[in-house]
């Protein structure tokens, strides 16, 4: 829940009011309720390193937008450690906890459909 919540907090942040078709709704007693954004969001479980990394790689290739969560992102809240470490490691020794892929549905689709839809 930690990676997904940072995920979503780092794409939101990039993507900014663009992901809104509207930003409140008002009701008929002019109470206002704030829209969620308006793209499915679906949460797949990938069990190996090499996938994530192939999915990554996949997703830039293709210039589709990406949030990756590492393990040193959650054991330090510090960016500037998270940066020295992380400069020290070749990608593939990254352990990567999550990763978040935006872009048509149909594309994400067919880059995840191997994937098991997280229950």
């Amino acid at each position: 829940m930690n990676t997904i919540a940072h995920l979503n907090a780092a794409f939101g942040a990039r993507q900014g009011r663009e992901l809104f078709y509207q930003d409140s709704i008002i009701t008929k007693d002019e109470q206002a309720i704030k829209l969620n954004i308006q793209h499915a969001i679906i949460i797949k479980r990938i069990e190996s390193k090499n996938e994530i990394l192939n999915l990554i790689k996949i997703a830039k290739e293709k210039n589709l937008e990406i949030a990756e969560f590492t393990r040193e992102m959650l054991e330090t809240t510090n960016d500037k450690k998270i940066i020295d470490i992380t400069k020290e490691k070749n990608q593939k020794d990254i352990e990567y906890l999550g990763v978040l892929i935006f872009g048509k549905k149909s594309v994400v689709e067919e880059m995840t459909k191997e994937f098991e839809l997280f229950k």
